[in-house]
């Protein structure tokens, strides 16, 4: 036999007789012998009675097999496989009628020793929110085929099991084929690619074997998705400690041991009480379904504002799995992540680039400019920023500095900085006035200008703003009070 095709199922009764009917459109344009092996993994539904009442006319193999996630799915497929090539698929994807030649003819094109990963686009029926193009196309949380060019190799991260053919001696040339110790979605594909690349597997990208995805989501779904992909990249670490440099696992939990002890963790934020992250989806909810109706320049920075959320709020929850695969029931995760990633004073991922800038300096000059840190963080952004730029822990107070607070505040005000600091024209500007003001500041930290009499009255001014800022919510978090 050419070619079987693996696709593991879990209650997908609704669907699959649709799915079942793109295929019959395969059937008809095969040109090679091959099977289609549906391996359930203990629906608790009607997908068993469904695959064999619309499966008639089908060269289907259905396994009934107990629930043990889609990692054993696979493998009882496997086990079953008769074809020289195996080609994985999903229970949620359409196949374009030439699927199954285009993957068997690039197989025998390219050799046993190539993988062929084809393309998945969403289905057209599909409803697509912003967040389904955000993760694809933007933030490449899920797929990043946007970012390969046609016809290119690309690395293990990439076997992606929704649409991937495989030489079968080459995968059963391996003791464990997919690891069941991932017990749950995420990281068993890429794991079995690591070690398939390890042996010489290379991963061929070719567009034109696509196939549609039919998978809607929502941002409460994707953060549980995320979640469980941050709690088996531990399990990948403890398999495969070599990516740890890849997956960031221990850099997550160092992160987090240094500040949970450090004098910074006891700053007053500007989000009082324990941390909402849902109150930050329905905010992302109110964005998406204001979007459609917005007008173009609106809609573009709603976009804008939606990925710079979804960007944070996605890592959050992935490093919120691994903590919580690392050391489970801790009850300060959220609060830790909701500083690093959603403090509206900037305090902790300005904390996290200094720490960056710091490394590479001398530690007595590295331990100097760390003990003075976090004195340095009770002021604004703006001066975080100066002191990041160039390296110089100095508390500056001048002309410059007040006038600078003054712009920001006036920035920070306008429509399109209030749908989020990832705006690109603000950002801008932001950056491009603290580059301006950190080329004079070494001239002023060195000399003092006799001619300028102190602007007490403006200095104490910003230095009232910064006090008044503590009680003031991030323009963009503001509803949903994180």
């Amino acid at each position: 036999m050419d070619v079987s095709v693996l696709i593991p199922t879990y209650n997908r009764a609704s669907l699959l007789p649709k799915v079942l009917d793109s295929w019959r459109e395969v059937d008809k344009a095969t040109r090679y012998e091959y099977e289609i092996i549906f391996s359930d993994d203990g629906s608790s539904d009607n997908t068993i009675s469904t695959l064999k009442e619309h499966g008639e006319g089908l060269p289907i193999v259905v396994l009934d097999n107990e629930h043990g996630g889609p990692a054993r799915a696979r493998n009882s497929a496997i086990g079953q496989a008769k074809g020289n090539k195996v080609l994985i698929v999903g229970d949620d994807i359409f196949p374009n009628p030439q699927f199954v030649n285009q993957h068997h003819e690039l197989s025998l094109q390219h050799g046993p020793q190539t993988a062929i990963l084809g393309e998945v686009k969403w289905h057209p029926d599909l409803e697509l929110n912003y967040l389904m193009t955000h993760i694809t196309e933007i933030g490449h949380e899920q797929f990043s085929f946007n970012a390969f060019p046609p016809n290119t190799y690309v690395d293990y991260r990439h076997f992606y099991t929704s649409n991937i053919s495989v030489d079968r001696n080459l995968l059963l040339s391996e003791k464990i084929l997919f690891d069941e110790r991932f017990y749950k979605v995420n990281f068993e594909d890429v794991e079995l690619g690591y070690r398939l690349s390890r042996k010489g597997m290379k991963i061929l990208y070719e567009p034109k074997a696509y196939a549609d995805h039919y998978h809607p989501y929502t941002i409460g779904g994707f953060c549980k998705r995320q979640e469980s992909a941050g709690e088996m990249a531990v399990v990948l670490i403890r398999l495969h400690p070599e990516l740890d440099s890849v997956v960031g696992v221990t850099k997550v939990w160092e992160r987090y041991a240094r500040f949970r002890g450090s004098r910074l963790a006891k700053i007053p934020t500007l989000n009082d009480g324990h941390s909402d992250f849902e109150a930050v989806m329905r905010l992302c909810e109110a964005y998406e379904r204001e979007l459609p109706n917005a007008m173009p320049r609106e809609q573009r920075f709603i976009k804008l504002a939606l990925s710079s959320i979804y960007s944070r709020l996605l890592r959050v929850f992935v490093e919120l799995g691994m903590l919580n695969k690392l050391e489970p029931d801790n009850e300060d995760y959220k609060d830790y992540l909701a500083k690093v990633y959603f403090d509206a004073g900037g305090f902790w991922d300005s904390y996290i680039q200094a720490f960056d800038t710091f490394k590479d300096l001398s530690e007595s000059d590295r331990l100097f400019r760390e003990s003075v840190l976090p004195n340095q963080c009770l002021l604004t952004r703006a001066q975080m920023h100066l002191g990041i730029v160039d390296g110089s822990p100095d508390l500056v107070q001048n002309r410059e500095l007040v006038l600078a607070r003054k712009e920001l505040d006036r920035i920070t005000k306008s429509y399109a900085w209030r749908l989020g600091n990832g705006i690109v024209y603000p950002a801008k500007v932001v950056k491009n006035m603290i580059r301006k003001l950190v080329s004079g500041n070494a001239q002023s930290a060195s000399q003092t200008d006799d001619n300028v009499a102190p602007d007490t009255e403006n200095v104490a001014e910003a230095d009232e703003g910064i006090a008044k800022s503590r009680d003031t919510f991030d323009p963009l978090l503001r509803d949903a009070r994180v």
